[in-house]
């Protein structure tokens, strides 16, 4: 029952998880309120992941699909599909970093000397 698997989810949370644990929590949690007709918690606990998330973070296309899914259709939709254009333009993220560009990136344990 999508209850119980939310229920779940939140006693989970409140053991405070490492943050990768954290994550499948809350989406656990967001998938069964979505899947229970409960799509306003949804969002809002998606909203609430995203915004602890970092911009780079590995799982953030999975989890912005997932609110889109949770968004349905029509205007409130768009409105996020807008907002997420708007948040991710090029000109923002060169605004945002200064007009420099990144560091290289380094597999792990090939760093600069």
């Amino acid at each position: 029952c999508a209850a119980d698997a939310v229920k779940a989810a939140q006693k989970g949370l409140a053991l405070k998880p490492d943050p990768e644990v954290m994550v499948d929590l809350e989406l656990l949690a967001a998938r069964s309120e979505a899947a229970s007709g409960a799509r306003n918690p949804a969002a809002v606990r998606l909203e609430g992941l995203l915004g602890r998330l970092g911009p780079d973070y590995w799982r953030r296309t999975e989890i912005l699909r997932l609110r889109i899914m949770v968004a349905g259709g029509g205007a409130e939709r768009e409105a996020l599909l807008s907002s997420f254009r708007e948040k991710s333009s090029p000109g923002r993220c060169r605004a945002q970093a200064g007009g420099h560009r990144s560091a290289p990136i380094h597999p792990a344990g090939a760093g600069p000397d």
